[in-house]
């Protein structure tokens, strides 16, 4: 790990990450602090001298060349600053260098968040002093920085940005949900998408544990050879001679709501999710069990547990009914699988016709997929935002019927109109919500306010 004695230390971005670097780093020797950011920020008090430049592209170079080591905000891409790469700092190897505790670190394109929720007030309420940190609950560093604060077990949500800056950070167990494609306005490509999240198992050591998904065997093991505490996941069936191709690992798979193990070729029924309640997706439930099940945690207490157990806001959450129609914000939906996987999930409820509601930007992916899938269900598309007339196009194509709207108002209003029977209202947009909002809970509150409007 660095030595930060009389080094000039660069924050580039005060968001979450920033503001708990600067609490770090202020505890330390270091001779100065200088924070880049493109938006008028408000500092706290330091003890150090801190100087605030706004973000151009003349104050990007000045801050690269006058600053000795520098913590990047994740998100920011890095690509055409490669002359300065020996300069920056990870805020995952500052952690790795300093914890203490037990780490569980899950990433992925679907699922991260629930899945760390879940995880975490399960933990909880199995009677381990449990935290989340990362994306969501505290800042990584702040956990360093305030020993008040640390737990025994703290589980990660991280982003592809993330990982893709660390060069040792190894937790006790790494998750990676699934891979699609996603932030391809930030990754050159796939494969870099994918190394990015191969960070989180590609240091870890021998006795360490990671839960993968099996469709993503072949590429891990073509570039790190498959250790003996990985163990793989599937959302289908795997039979016993199928599974002796997988190297002999231990795979989970879900079949009929059932959730097995196989080891050695031996099938172990573990878990009957009929028993559990249906907040969250089967496939993060089957995750989430076999992560405990790696833990060697008891499994025969989860069905009460989870009983008392609820999903943040924004993920496929019902708000409300209004003149027999039921109103579902899935704002949390950020790419065209959890679209699809929201649809499908509401599908099995009942059979009333779907009014969904699509837009947000597509960072680099595809969404036609998404459009082929809805292709013959008894859906009508709602499209806002900057990519609503691309998304039309695309129905056009399709035969699907579509509006687009510059906005989330016009599209509320165009959906209320359209309104004649019982139907589903699914606000899922598959697209980041950059375009119109802050952030996917803004753009979720947003939804949740027009509904209360005529509720």
């Amino acid at each position: 790990m660095n030595n930060f004695t009389d080094k000039k230390i660069g924050i580039w971005g005060f968001g979450v990450v920033g503001k708990s670097a600067l609490t770090y780093f202020d505890q330390l020797p270091v001779a100065k602090i200088d924070i880049l950011d493109n938006k008028e920020i408000t500092l706290p008090n330091a003890s150090h001298h801190v100087t605030v430049h706004a973000q151009n592209s003349q104050s990007i170079q000045q801050f690269l060349h006058d600053n000795d080591l520098i913590l990047v905000s994740p998100g920011i891409p890095l690509h055409d600053y490669q002359d300065f790469r020996d300069k920056f700092i990870s805020e995952l190897d500052l952690y790795q260098a300093h914890a203490t505790w037990s780490t569980i670190a899950v990433t992925g394109s679907l699922g991260k968040t629930s899945i760390t929720h879940l995880l975490t007030l399960i933990l909880q309420k199995m009677d381990i002093h449990a935290c989340a940190a990362g994306n969501i609950g505290y800042g990584m560093l702040n956990l360093i920085s305030n020993p008040q604060s640390t737990c025994d077990t703290v589980i990660l949500e991280l982003s592809s940005f993330q990982l893709q800056q660390s060069q040792n950070f190894a937790p006790d167990l790494a998750i990676i949900t699934n891979l699609y494609a996603n932030h391809l306005d930030h990754h050159t490509n796939m494969q870099e998408y994918f190394l990015a999240k191969a960070q989180i198992f590609l240091h870890q050591k021998e006795n360490q544990q990671a839960l993968l998904p099996l469709q993503l065997l072949q590429e891990i093991s073509a570039i790190h050879p498959i250790q003996s505490g990985w163990n793989f996941f599937s959302p289908k069936k795997i039979g016993p001679q199928e599974s002796i191709s997988y190297h002999g690992t231990t795979i989970y798979y879900l079949d009929d709501r059932k959730i097995y193990k196989i080891i050695e070729n031996q099938i172990h029924l573990i878990f009957d999710l009929t028993h559990l309640p249906a907040i969250t997706f089967d496939e993060n439930w089957l995750i989430i069990i076999a992560a405990l099940d790696m833990r060697h945690l008891p499994l025969q207490h989860l069905a009460k547990i989870a009983q008392e157990l609820e999903i943040p806001d924004h993920r496929l959450q019902k708000i409300g009914s209004w003149n027999g129609s039921c109103f579902y914000n899935d704002s949390k939906s950020t790419v065209w699988q959890a679209t699809l996987q929201a649809v499908e999930s509401i599908e099995k409820q009942n059979d009333l016709p779907i009014k969904l509601f699509v837009g947000g930007l597509s960072k680099g992916a595809d969404r036609t997929q998404l459009f082929e899938s809805l292709q013959h269900k008894n859906i009508e598309i709602f499209a806002f935002g900057h990519e609503a007339q691309s998304i039309k196009n695309i129905c056009k194509t399709l035969k699907i019927p579509c509006h687009d709207h510059p906005d989330l108002d016009a599209s509320w209003q165009a959906c209320l109109t359209s309104i004649t029977t019982p139907s589903n209202i699914l606000f899922s947009p598959g697209g980041a919500s950059f375009d119109l909002f802050i952030d996917y809970k803004d753009r979720g509150q947003k939804f949740v306010h027009l509904f209360k409007s005529i509720s």
